[in-house]
C-alpha cells in the first residue's frame, strides 16, 4: 500500500505529560506540584501519632473490644506514617503520581469496616448470610474505583 509508513521508529511523539506544552516550558511548576509541603507531612506525622496511639489505647481494652478495633487504626498508622516520609506513591510513566498505599489501604480496610457494620444486623437473603457478597461486592468496587482513578 502506497503511503503506509511501515518504520514507526521513525515517528517522533512528543515526550509531554499530561499538561501538554505547559509542561515542557515549566517544569518546576509542575515538580513543585507533585511535591508534598513540609505542613502536609507534619500533619500526615501527627495522624500517625494519633492512630498509634488509638491502637495503644484500644489494645489496652482487648477483652471487651474486637480486633477490628485495632486493625483499623494500625493500618492507618502505617499508611499516614509512609505518607509523611514520601513512600505511600509512586510516580506512572506520564509523570501522574498514585497514592498506591492510600490504594491497599482501602483494599484491605474497607471490606473489615463493611464486615462490621453488616455485622450489627445479620442480614440473609433466602436464609443466606450476606456477608460474603457484600465484601466480595465492596473489593470488587475498591478496585474498579482504584482502575478509575490510576486512568484519568
Amino acid at each position: 500500500m502506497a503511503g503506509v509508513q511501515d518504520d514507526w521508529s521513525a515517528v517522533s511523539v512528543p515526550a509531554f505529560g499530561q499538561y501538554g506544552t505547559w509542561e515542557a516550558a515549566n517544569p518546576e511548576c509542575v515538580e513543585m506540584g507533585l511535591s508534598t509541603s513540609k505542613n502536609t507531612k507534619m500533619i500526615q506525622l501527627l495522624f500517625a501519632s494519633i492512630c498509634a496511639c488509638q491502637v495503644l489505647f484500644m489494645a489496652s481494652r482487648a477483652p471487651r473490644v474486637t480486633w477490628e478495633a485495632v486493625y483499623l487504626p494500625l493500618v492507618e498508622t502505617i499508611l499516614y506514617g509512609m505518607a509523611s516520609t514520601g513512600n505511600g506513591s509512586m510516580r506512572l510513566a506520564d509523570g501522574r503520581m498514585v497514592p498506591i498505599a492510600r490504594f491497599c489501604s482501602w483494599i484491605i480496610t474497607c471490606p473489615i469496616m463493611l464486615f462490621q457494620v453488616v455485622g450489627i444486623h445479620e442480614v440473609k437473603v433466602y436464609g443466606i448470610s450476606c456477608k460474603n457478597m457484600v465484601m466480595a461486592a465492596s473489593l470488587v468496587r475498591t478496585v474498579y474505583g482504584i482502575g478509575a482513578s490510576v486512568t484519568i
